[in-house]
């Protein structure tokens, strides 16, 4: 009898836990800077001249797109993995194979790649990696990329 009334004091207990309230998690903070931030629509107008649109709510706090045409863009995509941003840039230059060129002065690994609609730049510190992408119907001068990713380099942590 001893017995039972102990296994119904147990259950008496659990139940009254599972019926209290769970107090809800905190959202993590942002793994790092907003992309927004580190190319800001002053740098894109300097660089390129005219009207830029700036559309910051993509879905992703990860992503900011700046839109003169519905051709001419420049995107900001922030990457971030405990691997670290050297590890990551080795990766996605592997894959973007020989087409990858170095460029110095954007800390180790970052690389430049040419393509027919655009151009983009991969570069990163600590754990994130930038990669900003530049429309053709925006410029093919990659010098105003470098220039770009040389502002959001310098305000990354």
């Amino acid at each position: 009898m001893m017995r039972v009334a102990a296994i119904l004091a147990i259950l008496a207990s659990a139940a009254a836990l599972a019926q209290e309230p769970v107090a809800p998690q905190a959202a993590p903070p942002p793994a790092g800077p907003s992309p927004c931030r580190l190319v800001t629509v002053k740098d894109v107008t300097s660089a390129l001249g005219g009207n830029w649109q700036v559309w910051q709510d993509m879905g992703s706090e990860e992503v900011c797109v700046f839109q003169a045409s519905p051709t001419a863009m420049v995107t900001v995509t922030l990457y971030h993995d405990a691997v670290g941003a050297e590890k990551i840039l080795e990766v996605r230059r592997q894959l973007a194979g020989d087409g990858a060129k170095p460029v110095a002065g954007l800390g180790t690994g970052a690389f430049r790649l040419q393509m027919s609609s655009a151009n983009s730049i991969a570069f990163g510190k600590d754990d994130t990696v930038v990669r900003i992408e530049m429309s053709s119907a925006a410029s093919t001068d990659t010098a105003i990329l470098e220039k770009l990713a040389q502002a959001a380099f310098s305000r990354m942590p």
